[in-house]
């Protein structure tokens, strides 16, 4: 699911995080580098906390505000991965151009893209009745489609798309028993980093100002000043469930 919000709504900040687990399978070198560029993971349980409830319209916020019970920006998807496959999540709007700086191990000067996106590629993986292991590697696809080698199954074999980017050191994993949530957003408003380009900017559940072929409108502000910042975005992924007919690992082993 995501969830868009102000900037600087306090349902963003303490009133969510500190009901929050962001220890969770993480190990404090990863934690430190997925902050450090911008990011802040953790995990609910089955029963979230009420400022989560509220964005994802579990717990109705009409009695106090009821502009933004009226105006939830909120959309869900549902993905059916087996074990060890992958699944790639968009997580922003495309960018026409942007700039990113990275910390902790990444070399050299600002990177510059066009034709942006970000997006997760997450790998799920059974590790036992009730529980998944899942990585999330954040990658930004960019550039103009071509035809370019790929790896596959079967060895390389061309496929048609952009470049991909992926910051290996910014991959996390966590644990997720049936029901419970990943959160997954940005650490403050911090232009460049990767965190912001991923999770701040142009609302992407809203509709945008663009022509019928996907051109942006002249007349429309570019979503490419990754400076400027109008709404905060959370990736939430729940557990809901797994498939019984699955080969279970033997018993002992």
């Amino acid at each position: 699911m995501y969830v868009e919000r102000p900037v600087g709504e306090p349902l963003l900040g303490d009133e969510l995080w500190r009901h929050v687990d962001q220890l969770a399978s993480i190990d404090a070198q990863t934690r430190r580098r997925i902050r450090e560029n911008g990011f802040r993971v953790g995990v609910v349980g089955a029963n979230p906390p009420v400022a989560l409830q509220k964005m994802l319209g579990l717990k109705s916020d009409f009695v106090s505000d009821p502009d933004a019970e009226s105006a939830k920006q909120l959309v869900g998807q549902r993905f059916f991965p087996i074990s060890g496959g992958e699944v790639d999540i968009q997580v922003s709007r495309p960018y026409r151009e942007c700039t990113l700086e990275t910390a902790s191990g990444h070399e050299g000067e600002p990177r510059h893209f066009e034709n942006a996106v970000c997006k997760y590629r997450v790998r799920a993986v059974r590790i036992q009745d009730g529980w998944v292991g899942l990585q999330f590697l954040p990658q930004i696809s960019h550039g103009d489609d071509h035809l370019r080698h790929a790896v596959g199954d079967a060895g390389w074999r061309f496929q048609n798309g952009q470049q991909t980017e992926s910051f290996f050191l910014e991959r996390f994993d966590l644990k997720l028993s049936v029901g419970d949530m990943a959160v997954i957003t940005c650490d403050d408003d911090d232009a460049g980093k990767l965190g912001h380009l991923f999770f701040c900017g142009p609302s992407a559940l809203q509709p945008s100002r663009e022509t019928a072929v996907g051109a942006f409108d002249a007349e429309a502000p570019p979503p490419s000043q990754n400076g400027a910042c109008a709404i905060q975005r959370l990736l939430i992924v729940r557990l809901a469930g797994m498939d019984e007919s699955e080969p279970r690992p033997a018993r002992g082993r």
